[in-house]
């Protein structure tokens, strides 16, 4: 009962949002059977219309969040990142740009009532899961600094045998989000503090691994990404939870607020900033689309204003969108390290070549993945010299683990 393109529509071009990679998944309905396959995420398309289902030339390519615990939030959350991808694919349009896929998947059609009881039974498992984790399981961060490889700096399956890991301070639950100093000399790093449930950020001694310093402290504070500009040093830690960004001075101690020309762009999560062709780049996620979108946004100022760059969000998905270090230059290539969010919060790194990144235009392709064999992660990677950084975690039992996610979180909506 499809509506058909008759000869007296063929001179129309009809464009159309399809929820469904259709590599893998044409038809009906949205996101149904990605949950039920447990899959990684759900397709967006923006297509011409042809009289092959799902199969018109694309001008618009995203993916979205699946959380396989809930089918309102997964489509809710793949209809709230379609938005962004109208223009994209008008722009490509009008520019003849298509988006290539490599095959046409399978054609799905309404479940039946078996598959429509077992997904509710499948759901329901999974929510029940979900409940449990959250009260007596939580992440045990920690970091490990592993010898760089020559042959292979973006090397794949790591191993926490292979590396010097640090005794966490008895003052902190775990350690995360770890960057070197500009002379390599410290580390600094996401220290959660055991008593109030907050992410503080300290310095560790880059060889020793013992506690030096605290820099910031009395609000969640994560990502400190370091940044050199006119002989001084300075952090832009991620405060998306209770504040604008701001660049803290580390020689002087003042706080200088990032500003944006759109005033709006107050809360980022994970700011990476890249000083290149005498622009400074600021990539990073806002708070409300942090698992799926990733923005640009450029100045000729480190402290701003920033502009945000035409084709934002300029990644819609979750296995690579968020970042996950600095933007790095190996053999005349940039490289952009993404976090995979895609089944869980910091499952592992994908490594994207950066293909073009200018004012007006970006573009970039998956390369790899980095990630541990025996324990889950990275979600943060540092380079210096002949030393890589990570971080990784383990699933870990707690009574407590509830009730510190509950006092956490009324910290931080009090804070923010």
């Amino acid at each position: 009962s499809l509506l058909a393109i008759d000869e007296s529509l063929q001179q129309l071009d009809i464009l159309s949002f399809h929820h469904g990679d259709p590599e893998y998944y044409r038809g009906r309905p949205a996101g149904f059977y990605e949950i039920y396959n447990n899959d990684s995420r759900v397709g967006i398309i923006v297509q011409k219309l042809s009289n092959t289902l799902d199969g018109g030339l694309i001008y618009a390519r995203g993916f979205s969040k699946i959380y396989n615990y809930s089918y309102k939030k997964t489509a809710f959350n793949f209809f709230q990142n379609s938005k962004f991808l109208l223009r994209k694919a008008v722009v490509n349009y009008g520019n003849n740009q298509t988006v290539l896929i490599s095959k046409l998947g399978k054609n799905y059609t309404l479940p039946s009532n078996f598959q429509s009881t077992l997904f509710i039974v499948i759901m329901l498992k999974r929510k029940i899961n979900r409940i449990i984790y959250g009260l007596f399981f939580e992440k045990n961060w920690n970091i490990i600094k592993i010898p760089l490889s020559s042959d292979d700096p973006f090397r794949s399956a790591l191993s926490t045998q292979h590396g010097n890991i640090p005794e966490i301070d008895a003052k902190f639950t775990f350690y995360a989000d770890p960057f070197y100093s500009i002379d390599g000399t410290k580390i600094r790093l996401e220290a959660l503090n055991k008593t109030n449930g907050l992410g503080e950020i300290i310095e560790l001694n880059s060889e020793t691994l013992a506690v030096e310093n605290s820099l910031l402290r009395g609000a969640h504070f994560s990502f400190p990404f370091p940044i050199s500009h006119k002989l001084e040093e300075f952090i832009a830690p991620e405060t998306g939870s209770h504040s604008p960004p701001f660049l803290l001075n580390l020689s002087t101690g003042n706080k200088i607020n990032i500003s944006f020309v759109d005033d709006t762009e107050v809360r980022l999560v994970d700011i990476s900033i890249f000083h290149h062709n005498n622009i400074f780049f600021l990539f990073a996620s806002k708070t409300q689309s942090s698992l799926d979108c990733l923005y640009l946004f450029s100045s000729k100022n480190l402290e701003g204003p920033y502009a945000s760059h035409p084709s934002n969000p300029i990644v819609i998905d979750p296995s690579c969108a968020r970042m996950a270090g600095k933007i790095f230059s190996l053999d005349g290539q940039l490289y952009r390290f993404g976090q995979n969010n895609s089944y869980g919060y910091g499952d592992k790194i994908a490594v994207q070549k950066i293909i073009l990144l200018s004012e007006h235009s970006y573009s970039e392709e998956y390369f790899k993945e980095i990630f541990f064999s025996d324990a889950s992660g990275p979600h943060t990677i540092d380079f210096f010299q002949n030393d890589v950084i990570y971080d990784f975690y383990v699933n870990r039992f707690s009574i407590f683990a509830g009730v510190r996610r509950v006092i956490a979180k009324l910290r931080s909506s009090v804070i923010g």
